[in-house]
């Protein structure tokens, strides 16, 4: 055995001083790359901007988010995007008192007796440009408004626009006092369900009336026929623990021939038109349906 010396236990001293060093630095490589791996699952993944998430959309569902805040929803789809961009980011003006329809603007260049925000009023008709009706409201003051979204749009917003109220559905778009039955339709389509078993013929649910409940338990459904109270609308749904219900509407047509007179106006009545666009509802319910068209028949 060797001899021990001062300088044989400075080496041992210093070979224990670098193990322990060495499996120090390890157990810290090891807590580093932990506390890596923490963060890259605890990173929440970004939500798509709001530009993508609104090129996706049709150019008739832009117009209705317009039409949902009392716009003009007039120009091309790159010109929405921007209208509606832009009045997220600043805000809309709000609706005139006065008149209830138009909407309040600044004044771009105005002297030094007038005042800041006035209403240019509105048009009665989108088909008649002449007829249009003029408001004289003015005001100095005026707050800008939020710019809202309907909630079954799922918009998901960036923190660095103001959090918005996410208020009705997309059917009230249009507006509700003029087309009852088209919103009561889609109610029964997109409402929450209700238990099969509180319902009973005879029953009045949103303005229709339970005429028949049929279960047919082969195929796990249960066939519920309505008819409306004020047009006989005849209602069929089809309910089913599914993601997908099949719903049909029957109207009786008066024309009883085989000129295809009485199809060509069921269409034209659920196709609408600019002014009266009630389609819509019905393309919203068919985003429940396991139909992907829409067909009328007589």
């Amino acid at each position: 055995m060797a001899p021990i010396t001062r300088l044989s236990l400075k080496r041992e001293n210093n070979n224990i001083s670098n193990s322990t060093d060495e499996i120090e630095g390890n157990n810290d490589k090891k807590l580093l790359e932990i506390k890596k791996q923490k963060k890259i699952t605890t990173k929440k993944p970004k939500s798509p901007s709001l530009r993508t998430q609104l090129s996706a959309m049709t150019i008739p569902v832009l117009k209705n988010i317009l039409r949902f805040n009392r716009q003009n929803p007039f120009g091309n789809k790159s010109d929405l995007l921007s209208r509606i961009i832009y009045m997220v980011g600043h805000g809309i003006y709000p609706r005139c008192p006065k008149c209830t329809r138009g909407r309040l603007k600044p004044r771009l260049h105005r002297r030094k007796n007038q005042s800041k925000y006035y209403c240019p009023g509105f048009p009665n008709s989108f088909r008649a440009p002449a007829s249009y009706h003029q408001c004289d409201y003015v005001i100095d003051e005026c707050k800008k408004e939020k710019f809202r979204f309907p909630s079954n749009l799922n918009l998901k917003i960036n923190n660095l626009i103001s959090v918005m109220n996410l208020l009705r559905l997309c059917h009230r778009i249009i507006n509700p006092t003029r087309f009852s039955l088209n919103r009561q339709l889609q109610k029964l389509s997109i409402a929450p369900k209700t238990p099969l078993t509180s319902l009973s013929v005879g029953q009045e649910l949103n303005g229709y009336i339970v005429k028949e409940i049929t279960p047919i338990p082969e195929f796990r459904l249960t066939a519920i026929k309505l008819q409306h109270k004020l047009t006989g609308c005849q209602h069929l749904h089809i309910d089913r623990e599914h993601k997908n219900n099949v719903w049909s509407v029957a109207f009786q047509t008066t024309p009883k021939d085989d000129t295809g007179v009485a199809h060509i106006l069921e269409h034209t009545a659920l196709c609408g038109s600019e002014k009266f666009p009630c389609r819509d509802p019905f393309f919203k319910m068919t985003n429940r349906s396991m139909a992907t068209f829409m067909n009328a028949f007589t």
